[in-house]
């Protein structure tokens, strides 16, 4: 009971981190590491490489903070602009694996 009540707490606080600006991450025993960022969305764009690679580049704004992630393949419906969304993703070479994104 102790440790989920300590992994609730260190969530929460990522999550307050994550919803001040820049990005935050959690450590996850059985999947690896989780990364968070959240914002209002203010650019979503679709890039199409010439070999074919999707991704979406994502721009958050916190206040004025901005950070921008690269999601593999086309999460554009994920990402609506003028929205608060909070997403948490996998870290990848070139584009981030996207694991949640919520409004």
């Amino acid at each position: 009971m102790r440790r989920f009540a300590v992994n609730l707490l260190t969530l929460a606080l990522l999550f307050v981190t994550a919803g001040c600006g820049g990005t935050a991450f959690y450590i996850s025993p059985d999947n690896g590491t989780i990364f968070f960022a959240s914002g209002t969305v203010t650019s979503v764009d679709l890039v199409i490489s010439s070999d074919g690679q999707v991704t979406t580049i994502i721009i958050f704004d916190n206040n004025g903070v901005t950070t921008t992630v690269t999601f593999c393949d086309n999460v554009v419906p994920q990402f609506p602009p003028n929205n608060f969304v909070s997403a948490s993703y996998r870290q990848g070479t070139g584009c981030n694996t996207l694991v949640r994104a919520v409004l």
